[in-house]
């Protein structure tokens, strides 16, 4: 989310958040008009699933304006419930109203597919999938026998039904490529591998239970069908413990943020969890763990994928500029790897100064005047300089600064992917 004001001193009154307090007793009229104004919200016409979410619609619509209507038919009407009727209307939105918000956003994961609507939502919206690693295969690709019959069954998934053998299915995908990408669902602890491709210019492929021919879900169209892999217990947003499941906790929850993600205390992680790892030794396959820091496999809860899409103007030849700041919540303590996705249109890029700062306040630099085209696009960019031993919960600030005047642009979208560990 994005301040557009240049007295945005508190950072936090610039993220929409409802989620936090308990959730105390939530009557039926409440969470019929959250999601009567959600429905509302996805019919506009002006609505783009792309950057928001039916989750982000709950938390927007968990709000007390929102909810003042229904409020006041429930407490005015006969047999009015005194648990609720009985506080002042400021107190049931602070002590109550968030625990509503709750009951809607656990209905909506309970039955949501883990991956997302579309094969982008990995990416645009990852929810508890965590990307483990990527690979463009070929068919000069040495592939073991459970991933050449992987390929023949995702090819399937396109109108070649026909084919038998991974030749044959590299020979007709649009480059001769397929994507291969492992994936953890943390919510559930279970592991995944997509393969997806191109026919025609559109996306097919498959998901499928790590290990196995079989189907979690089918990519058609770019879209996600017949997935069989609802979202689990953790890695749901909290305010707090008393959000989240029996015996789960609400984890890497900031202040600055007001909100974590259940976790389980308890759970027992694979044996290579705290072992060596490298590039070129990575941790095991479907083991649930990241490479963090390029030299320890620490459990994949502990990497996020952090989006934005605020589109929003950069000030010509403004000192200020203009920050986006992006929650991040959930992780471990502090930060091993931190990558950057950014998209940035500008007549002129090489009036830029891009920096990043962590919630500590320290700043690296993303990018300093650099010449060439209309348009600014780093994808999985390394950023070094960020301590091992600051916090990495909170918000996270994206600054950008027009140093000329005569040009305009405007920040699209930005994504961050940071590893943590325990400190």
């Amino acid at each position: 989310t994005d301040c557009d004001d240049t007295d945005c001193s508190a950072a936090a009154s610039c993220i929409t958040n409802n989620v936090n307090n308990l959730p105390g007793i939530c009557p039926t009229a409440i969470t019929d008009a959250i999601l009567a104004c959600v429905e509302d919200q996805s019919a506009d016409p002006d609505y783009d699933p792309a950057r928001t979410t039916r989750l982000d619609l709950i938390e927007l619509c968990t709000d007390a304006e929102v909810v003042s209507a229904a409020w006041d038919a429930l407490c005015s009407g006969a047999n009015p419930p005194a648990d609720i009727c009985g506080m002042t209307y400021e107190q049931f939105a602070t002590d109550v109203l968030p625990g509503c918000g709750h009951v809607v956003l656990d209905a909506e994961l309970d039955g949501s597919c883990v991956f997302g609507s579309t094969y982008g939502d990995l990416w645009r919206h990852p929810g508890a999938t965590i990307i483990l690693g990527t690979r463009i295969l070929t068919a000069a690709d040495a592939l073991s026998p459970l991933e050449e019959e992987q390929v023949v069954e995702a090819v399937h998934a396109s109108s070649w039904t026909e084919v038998t053998t991974a030749e044959e299915a590299f020979a007709v995908v649009d480059g001769g490529q397929i994507n291969q990408v492992e994936l953890w669902d943390a919510s559930g602890r279970r592991a995944f591998t997509a393969y997806e491709y191109g026919a025609g210019d559109n996306s097919y492929g498959m998901i499928f239970a790590w290990g196995t021919t079989t189907g979690a879900a089918r990519i058609g169209d770019g879209d996600l069908y017949e997935c069989n892999v609802l979202w689990g217990a953790e890695q749901r947003p909290c305010g707090e413990t008393a959000h989240c499941a029996d015996g789960l906790t609400c984890s890497g929850n900031p202040e600055s943020v007001g909100r974590g993600r259940c976790l389980d205390p308890a759970a027992v992680e694979h044996p290579a969890n705290g072992t060596e790892c490298s590039d070129e030794t990575p941790c095991p396959g479907g083991a649930g763990l990241v490479c963090a820091g390029g030299i320890t496999c620490n459990p994949a809860w502990m990497r996020g994928r952090f989006v934005a899409t605020p589109a929003t103007a950069i000030p010509d030849n403004d000192g200020g500029g203009r920050s986006v700041f992006v929650p991040v919540y959930g992780l471990a303590t502090v930060s091993t790897d931190v990558l950057l996705d950014l998209f940035i249109i500008h007549s002129r890029p090489a009036d830029l100064i891009v920096t990043l700062v962590n919630p500590a306040g320290t700043e690296v630099v993303v990018f300093d005047r650099e010449p060439g085209g209309s348009e600014l696009y780093l994808r999985d960019q390394i950023l070094l300089g960020f301590p091992g031993d600051e916090s990495v919960n909170g918000l996270w600030e994206l600054r950008v600064v027009d140093t000329a005047a005569g040009s305009i642009g405007t920040i699209e979208s930005l994504a961050l992917t940071i590893t943590s560990r325990m400190d």
